[in-house]
């Protein structure tokens, strides 16, 4: 039945909505609930979150990710790259915002779940002052990176005065005055038939024969000691990934609730959104099995065509529709049906007022 009432598509739409992945498959794996608490809960919090946005605007959602898996990694002892530990940073920052944000708003259920996130800025600190918004580790990100980097800068000009010291003492013999690289390694390019006259080694012939490849004697041990320095870079880049990584293990189970959190409140903003975008309204449930409602229009009927109709059953439990092809009573009854599938999946629906009785099934 949802399938005829084309419940996936009313998720989709709202879905476009969402702010990031996580909200996205929350509403997209969101069905209808019979649980009367629960239906009333989804539909108090989507209402909350429409008042907050007319009043307020939409909640600040930039710079969340899903960082699930990264933390799981973290858990595990392994190593999260410079992105993930950034998107970490964002995320807990991003808590902060939205705690911010919500202060200054009304609504006891959004509040509930704002509040129910846990704040570590220290933490935020930490990745922040280690790795840039490019997810580059900064120089100062340790002391003996910094030293590392250095020898490395000064290790690369000496490489480059001896290149030009030796272009110039052999420039007959090249076929230009340019370098390149090869394995990691600075080479110059030799003429083929002077490969043999420069003392150093090859590393390979251009794919028309005409140039070789040559690391100069003099460039060789300046080369060796440039690997060296960028292999330990390299270590030391990864030594503070790991301690950082460690720092996401310790408050791990923290940042997958906040992560799982702002989902849900992205799920819930998402369709405040949509019901904006379809001047809609948030249905009330009913205990005494009256339905009422007020101007009607199915949600996938373009907005310029489809007719508003109010309907109303109280005190009855049947209403006899009739009329000729065409008249609007499938599309009556998929409205109604499919009204109460939104509402009690706690979406919105295209109606200035609706009333849905608690069905069993």
């Amino acid at each position: 039945m949802k399938d005829v009432l084309e419940l996936e598509v009313i998720k989709k739409q709202i879905s476009q909505y969402a702010s990031f992945s996580l909200g996205k498959e929350i509403l997209f794996n969101t069905y209808p609930s019979y649980e009367l608490l629960r239906i009333q809960k989804l539909l108090t919090q989507t209402k909350e979150a429409m008042e907050i946005v007319r009043l307020h605007g939409q909640l600040p959602f930039g710079g969340i990710y899903d960082i699930r898996d990264a933390v799981e990694a973290a858990k595990k002892d392994m190593i999260c790259s410079c992105r993930e530990l950034v998107m970490c940073a964002s995320l807990m920052r991003g808590c902060k915002s939205i705690q911010d944000f919500v202060s200054k708003c009304d609504g006891e259920s959004i509040h509930d779940l704002v509040d129910s996130m846990m704040l570590d800025m220290k933490f935020v600190t930490k990745i922040e002052n280690c790795i840039s918004s490019a997810y580059e580790v900064y120089d100062h990100a340790s002391p003996l990176l910094k030293s590392l980097r250095r020898q490395i800068l000064s290790c690369q000009g000496e490489i480059s005065s001896q290149t030009q010291k030796f272009i110039q003492a052999n420039a007959s013999k090249l076929m230009d005055t340019i370098t390149t690289t090869r394995n990691d390694r600075i080479c110059v390019l030799v003429k083929i038939s002077e490969k043999n006259s420069i003392k150093g080694y090859i590393h390979g012939e251009s794919a028309t024969g005409a140039t070789a490849y040559v690391e100069p004697e003099c460039l060789i041990q300046l080369n060796n000691k440039l690997q060296t320095l960028k292999s330990s870079e390299e270590d030391e880049i990864k030594r503070i990934l790991f301690e950082l990584s460690q720092e996401v293990k310790k408050i791990g189970d923290a940042l997958i609730a906040n992560c799982e959190t702002l989902g849900i409140l992205d799920s819930i903003f998402a369709k405040a959104q949509y019901a904006h975008q379809i001047q809609g309204c948030v249905a009330s449930i009913t205990t005494d099995k009256s339905l009422y409602m007020k101007r009607a229009r199915h949600p996938l009927i373009d907005p310029s065509v489809v007719v508003a109709n109010t309907y109303q059953l109280k005190n009855q439990s049947i209403l006899l529709i009739t009329g000729s092809n065409t008249g609007g009573k499938s599309v009556t009854l998929k409205t109604i049906g499919l009204f109460v599938l939104m509402s009690y999946c706690g979406f919105p629906v295209s109606a200035d007022e609706c009333f849905i009785p608690k069905f069993d099934g």
